[in-house]
């Protein structure tokens, strides 16, 4: 992971380049607290704290706010997956409860079965998640993704994170991204 300030400007801590899934909670615990020391303020930290338990995903959201992370993001579980907006409105509003002090990025991957209209989220999601930022967009519906990014007048903070369409989300509107190949060719990309 390149972390020099020229090359990226934030780090995504135990997303799915990661492998976040396969690790127990005290394992992504020690990896977010190493990396947030690491890091030591000089970008911003988002750390990844979804999870098929509820309740782990809760633990993950406070450990992350107790170790002064910047951010928090989780995507949908994946194994009981939700049916509908509404339920993973309120599957992310009681994640957040826990780290109410960090802004929080949903993750919208379709490895976790996301398959709601992202700007239906954001508008719902406005009005019940305090500390709603924005989203990590990992599929390639750019037409939905730019939607996203001219919700409430570009309120959200949008990153894109399907690597191979980076091109088209750049066209679209696109200043931020989250992504593997990122990652490795951060000054390629840049």
């Amino acid at each position: 992971m390149c972390i020099r300030d020229s090359d990226c400007c934030g780090i995504y801590i135990c997303g799915s380049t990661g492998e976040a899934a396969s690790l127990t909670c005290s394992e992504r615990m020690a990896v977010a607290e190493h990396y947030v020391s690491a890091v030591a303020g000089r970008i911003p930290t988002i750390v990844n704290v979804g999870h098929d338990c509820l309740a782990d995903a809760r633990q993950l959201a406070a450990h992350a706010q107790d170790i002064n992370a910047d951010m928090i993001s989780a995507y949908q579980p994946n194994y009981f997956r939700c049916e509908t907006l509404e339920a993973l409105l309120a599957c992310m509003q009681d994640i957040c409860r826990a780290a109410p002090k960090l802004p929080f990025i949903y993750y919208h991957t379709p490895r976790a079965g996301s398959h709601f209209d992202m700007h239906e989220f954001l508008k719902a999601g406005k009005d019940c998640i305090p500390n709603l930022a924005g989203i990590k967009f990992s599929t390639p519906n750019v037409h939905e993704y730019q939607e996203c990014l001219q919700c409430q007048n570009g309120r959200f903070s949008m990153f894109f994170g399907t690597d191979q369409m980076l091109l088209s989300a750049l066209s679209v509107g696109s200043k931020a991204s989250i992504g593997t190949s990122f990652s490795f060719a951060a000054p390629l990309l840049n």
